[in-house]
């Protein structure tokens, strides 16, 4: 098959395919350019239509929350309290509710005569916003106020039912009548035993929605305004119409009846037609939606865009795709056939280079092949590429020896270790007195864990285990020093305590690394299974007594002594335990009990304790081995995360 070179195909396929697209999309747009348009403008006026009703809905149904919670807290948290105290606090929780609710103009409460309390006839607590501040008044105190007889009260009285006013001015200030509100309020039954005792109401200000509707343009001269719902305009037409207060059936008759039916749309569709708009009687498109809250309609937006405006757009949109698109196609032939030979150049040089140094060539370096920047910068990143490559594979093969070279070095240090541990079982062939097993796994390549077992004397049996702080290389070392110590010390046949207290006597002053060791250390009595001992911080052994019915696990009652290597001079206080003929003392480090499985959930000193009284009664290597594979079972493929050391003795007696 022949090759097309990369200069040809980028000519043929970015100028061809934009040529080919052109000529299909001018197809399609001198056959469908007026129904799209006509489709985007209705859709971007459902759009909008369903945006701000939607963000109306959502404004009445928490004013319509605020009411509900108000007349919660009045039944639920004033019934109990002293008539001045509820008062205060009825009024502290409508003062919070508005300084929480800044979209709400004024909230309250009106009662029946009588029914906030005996000795108060009119009860209206009233706080709104005013220029910055929160205004609030009693309008049961002012003077020819009758809210019994205001709509937004008498009709959820008549219905009693939640209800939505038809907009009105406020006469919160009657001193101020030029800064009445226009306002349409939101009106919640209170009841007490079955009994109408007032509302909870929600003012919200009609300026809001009158602000937000008036600031949209549609094209030049489109306009979106907003209904109550018997019709009422909200908002103003145009800068110079206002109409506020206006029926729509006095400004567009043609409207109206869909103004009156908007309350049967079903969910959130909206109504689309064509009508003379209401501020200049011009043919426009009109989008209609409702505003609900619930199951009522509080209202209706709508959205106007002038028939004439639609179709000019249309026939400008046509003219100016047509000439754009064939300057485009010819200005881009032109671009295409001369930036092609520019960039292809250096990209064939580079496509050469790379071939050699994948041969093998890594001293072969690009030279100049181009002014353009991205270009020069691609040079220099491959010739640096060539001699990375080079030196990473010098540095891989001196990594690579040196790696295993230290590897080498671990695991001859993982067996030196390993041999200073007792390794050889059953440890005292000709000894009958008493069964013994013991096991070191290191977490790493080398650990600090240990534990160790000799006669003193013969007749005094010595058992170690200790844990060093820390892994690897150093804990190690100081785990060699700390057994070495521990060793010598016991052939002076002393206490345990003594050995320990010695022992951190020698770890202490040469420790700059302030690392420390726990050692749980015993001496064996094997003629009468006295067992002293002495703990430096470890945890306690269990033991399992014989004889019992049942297999009696416990945590051996040890004193809890500080760690060695941390403060010379400390006193180990002495323990003692006594060893009847088949019992089995545990000796274990947390390796085995903080043992993690792959959700970070611990193996536990519970689960320890069940895996030995299931196997108490077997040798004392068969127990290790059980615990070891009780372990890596709980485990489930997790990373070891410490040294697990375990040493376990049976005393026959």
């Amino acid at each position: 098959m022949r090759l097309k070179s990369l200069r040809s195909t980028m000519i043929i396929r970015i100028w061809g395919v934009s040529a080919l697209l052109f000529v299909v999309a001018m197809v399609v747009d001198f056959a469908f350019t007026k129904g799209k348009v006509e489709d985007a403008i209705e859709e971007n006026a459902v759009n909008l239509a369903r945006f701000y009703s939607k963000k109306f809905d959502m404004l009445f149904a928490e004013a319509a929350v605020i009411a509900r919670m108000s007349a919660v807290y009045l039944e639920e948290t004033c019934k109990e309290t002293e008539t001045q105290e509820r008062a205060v606090a009825v009024e502290n929780f409508l003062k919070r509710t508005l300084e929480n609710n800044s979209f709400v103009y004024g909230v309250g409460l009106a009662f029946e005569p009588y029914a906030f309390c005996e000795g108060i006839e009119t009860f209206l607590p009233f706080l709104f916003h005013r220029d910055g501040g929160i205004v609030s008044i009693q309008m049961g105190d002012v003077e020819g106020y009758t809210h019994t007889d205001k709509d937004w009260y008498r009709k959820a009285r008549e219905l009693d039912r939640p209800v939505w006013s038809e907009p009105y001015r406020s006469d919160a200030s009657p001193d101020q009548p030029d800064k009445a509100d226009l306002l349409i309020t939101y009106s919640y039954p209170l009841r007490h035993k079955e009994q109408f005792i007032g509302v909870a109401f929600v003012d919200i200000s009609l300026d809001i929605i009158s602000e937000k509707i008036s600031a949209i343009t549609l094209l030049e001269s489109g306009y979106g305004f907003a209904l109550s719902k018997s019709g009422a305009l909200l908002s103003s037409l145009t800068p110079t119409k206002r109409f506020i207060e206006k029926n729509i059936s006095e400004l567009s008759p043609e409207l109206a009846p869909y103004v009156k039916d908007i309350g049967n749309i079903e969910g959130y569709d909206y109504l689309f037609t064509r009508a003379p708009d209401p501020a200049r009687r011009e043919p426009s498109w009109i989008v209609l939606r409702p505003v609900r809250h619930g199951d009522f309609v509080v209202g209706s937006v709508g959205f106007v865009y002038p028939i004439d405006e639609v179709y000019a757009r249309i026939y400008d949109l046509q003219k100016e795709s047509a000439i754009v698109g064939i300057l485009g196609l010819i200005l881009l032939l032109i671009i295409v056939m001369a930036v092609s030979d520019t960039l292809t150049r250096p990209v064939c040089a580079l496509v050469g280079g790379a071939s050699r140094v994948a041969k093998g060539d890594l001293d072969y370096k690009l030279s100049d092949i181009s002014s353009i920047s991205e270009v020069a910068q691609l040079r220099d990143a491959f010739n640096k590429m060539s001699d990375d490559l080079k030196t990473y594979l010098h540095e891989l093969q001196e990594n690579v020896a040196a790696r295993e070279r230290v590897e080498s070095e671990l695991q001859i240090a993982r067996h030196i270790q390993s041999s200073m541990l007792p390794r050889i079982f059953p440890p005292f062939p000709d000894r009958k007195e008493f069964n013994l097993h013991a096991v070191m796994e290191p977490a790493r390549e080398v650990g600090g864990d240990f534990y160790d077992f000799f006669f003193i004397t013969p007749e005094k049996l010595c058992l170690v285990i200790g844990d060093v702080s820390g892994k690897g290389i150093p804990a190690a070392l100081f785990m060699v020093i700390a057994k070495a110590l521990l060793r010598m010390e016991a052939m002076n046949d002393i206490p345990p305590e003594q050995i320990l207290t010695r022992v951190n006597n020698h770890l202490c002053p040469d420790n700059p690394e302030s690392m420390f060791v726990t050692v749980f250390c015993a001496v064996l009595d094997t003629a009468t299974g006295t067992l002293q001992c002495a703990n430096a911080g470890h945890n306690p052994p269990l033991t399992v007594r014989a004889g019992s019915t049942g297999a009696q696990v416990e945590a051996m009652d040890v004193s809890h002594n500080l760690v060695l290597g941390v403060m010379p001079d400390i006193d180990y206080k002495p323990d003692r335990c006594a060893l009847g003929r088949g019992d089995i003392v545990v000796l274990y480090t947390d390796g085995i009990t903080e043992a993690m499985d792959p959700d970070s959930n611990q193996f536990t000193e519970q689960r320890l304790k069940q895996v030995v009284t299931e196997n108490h009664d077997t040798e004392m290597s068969v127990l290790v081995q059980k615990v070891q594979s009780a372990v890596e079972e709980f485990a489930n493929g997790a990373e070891q995360s410490d040294d697990i050391t375990m040493l376990a003795l049976r005393y026959k007696g």
